[in-house]
């Protein structure tokens, strides 16, 4: 067993946590917002682009990039950091959410999951130890076991099945993972993941017994999949006592900034998500009053930036009325530029966080920028 966490909390304000996750390769401040690199790259950016807008942490796909042509690779590279260049701590999921992606005809098994790969059509039987050998070439600082990941709107009979092949598959991980990587303090951390709809009785069930398995950390996963988000905010309230408080949550796949305050007010420290991202490669960009579609034709001659006093290299030298130009001529400038900001929002926002978190302030700003935000 582990013999000390790898993560610490440093401050409270309320539930809500201000603290550090040290991997292998780095420190990392929580709370923290992961930028989706599903095959080690965020979409449109640079690695040093990722890295000057202060981003800690990055989550991409073992499981997918499994699948690409010349991915032996990555392990001559020494894993994804060498391959990749990316200069910030790496997330790896394993391929559990692809159980609700049909392009991958999943079949569940109780062995693990066989998927047909989009790419070529060649079929694999994804199973908790071959995602532990695939992250040991991959050498992430963070891996997460092989869950399986059911529909919001499945029965009970699929839910009930789902958490009793997780909590098996969490097991198998655990034992495949220590005896690659033993209990040393330099050792990649294995999180495990939670599951259970949004049945809070069955979710508290198998968020008890993984707990009992002493993980690096734990992810809450089958979430934030299509169920309404008052439901997704009573089973979090309902169930977050039951994690460990010395180890480190993540809530997988939330992005959007009211979303987020108010999931740290209830004690999550870890996100990921594409929402930012390909929110602005949709044309949509955060501002402190709310969201705004920069393809809007009232935006044409308006030279000011997306956002007055934002230090992201869209609003330092470009204007509303250039993005609106990029977008409707289809300059991949525009996607760059929008994609930059976004995640210089998400990013300054969480450093935002963390400074009222240690303040003791959090809920007066958490306040305040949601109600400017929704205004």
């Amino acid at each position: 067993m582990p013999m000390t966490s790898p993560f610490q909390v440093t401050s409270t304000s309320g539930n809500a946590r201000a603290g550090t996750l040290s991997t292998m390769t780095r420190k990392v401040s929580t709370p923290v917002f992961m930028p989706v690199a599903t095959l080690g790259a965020v979409k449109t950016l640079s690695p040093k682009e990722v890295h000057d807008l202060g981003c800690e942490m990055v989550i991409s796909n073992s499981f997918v990039l499994s699948l690409q042509p010349g991915n032996e690779a990555i392990g001559q590279a020494g894993g994804l950091h060498g391959f990749s260049q990316l200069d910030t701590a790496i997330f790896t999921d394993s391929g559990g959410f692809q159980v609700i992606r049909d392009e991958f005809k999943p079949v569940v098994k109780e062995e693990g999951v066989l998927f047909t790969s989009p790419y070529d059509g060649s079929k694999t039987l994804l199973t908790p130890e071959m995602v532990v050998e695939t992250n040991r070439v991959l050498a992430p600082d963070v891996m997460m076991v092989l869950d399986d990941c059911p529909p919001h709107s499945c029965d009970e009979k699929r839910l009930n099945g789902a958490v009793e092949r997780t909590l098996v598959w969490a097991h198998e991980s655990l034992k495949a993972h220590r005896k690659v990587h033993g209990d040393g303090p330099d050792r990649q951390l294995l999180f495990a993941i939670t599951q259970g709809g949004i049945d809070v009785d069955l979710r508290s069930s198998c968020t008890k017994d993984l707990a009992e398995m002493n993980f690096d950390g734990y992810g809450i996963g089958g979430l934030s999949i299509g169920e309404p988000l008052e439901k997704m905010y009573e089973v979090m309230s309902k169930t977050m006592h039951l994690l460990p408080e010395d180890k480190p949550r993540y809530l997988m796949g939330v992005g959007d900034p009211v979303q987020m305050l108010e999931c740290i007010s209830m004690g999550i420290d870890v996100f990921d998500s594409v929402f930012p991202t390909r929110n602005a490669r949709h044309g949509t960009v955060f501002t402190p009053n709310g969201p705004i579609n920069i393809k809007a034709t009232h935006f044409k001659g308006v030279l000011g930036p997306i956002q007055e006093g934002c230090t992201c290299p869209a609003c330092q030298g470009f204007s509303r009325s250039f993005l609106l130009h990029l977008f409707k001529t289809h300059e991949t400038l525009g996607w760059r530029l929008a994609t930059l900001h976004n995640l210089h929002f998400v990013l300054s926002l969480m450093r935002d966080i963390r400074t009222h978190i240690e303040k003791g302030t959090f809920l007066e700003f958490k306040e305040d920028f949601v109600s400017k935000y929704q205004s």
